[in-house]
Formats: structure tokens, sequence, C-alpha cells
């Protein structure tokens, strides 16, 4: 697992160490770098024993900072903001009051 962060820290030019990306009881699964408009787009990949599949996408541009917004699309939850130039989601079936607890120590911790 700190392989695949390293590439993907090298791809978006920031530091994703596991301790800033970890969830407290959730197993942390894979990360990769994918692509979108062209820029790197990270995906951080997890496994919640009760919920499933989770994911934190991480985007690099030039957003402006957004406070965490949470809403649901097709059957998933998801909370999103934007902090020094850079858009993060998370996204699951964990319950919204949960995705949003674990929403706000990631950005905390991602203080890119």
């Amino acid at each position: 697992m700190e392989r695949e962060l390293g590439a993907v820290s090298a791809k978006l030019g920031v530091s994703l160490p596991p301790s800033a990306v970890s969830l407290p009881g959730i197993a942390l699964k894979r990360a990769q770098i994918l692509q979108y408009d062209e820029k790197p787009l990270a995906q951080v990949a997890y496994l919640d024993p009760h919920d499933g599949v989770m994911a934190l996408c991480i985007y690099a541009d030039s957003h402006k900072d957004i406070a965490p917004t949470a809403e649901q699309r097709a059957g998933l939850n998801i909370v999103h903001w934007a902090s020094h130039g850079r858009a993060f989601m998370l996204v699951g079936r964990k319950a919204m009051p949960q995705l949003q607890d674990l929403a706000s120590l990631l950005s905390k911790r991602l203080t890119l």
C-alpha cells in the first residue's frame, strides 16, 4: 500500500502517507491514479466490513476552498469539498452521518 500511495503522491505532487488516508475500522485496499479532463485523479479504495466499498477521490485543479457538502446520487452517499486547490470526494453506502464524520477526519488530515 505504501508503494501505491507513493506513486499516487508523485503524480499529484503531494504527500499521501497511509496515516493521512487511513480510516478507523475500515481497511485501506488500493490507491491508483486515473485521469479526468487530462489531469490526474487519485482514487483510494477502502473496504468497510459493514457497508462495503468506499472511495476517496482527489482531483488536482485550481479549486477554491469549499466546505464539505453532502448529497446522495444513484443510491450512494457522497461528501465532497475542496481545499488548497484540490477537490475531494468520499463516496460509499455508509450512513450519511458516519460518512460526514469520516470526511471531516480526512479533510483535517489532508491539508495538502
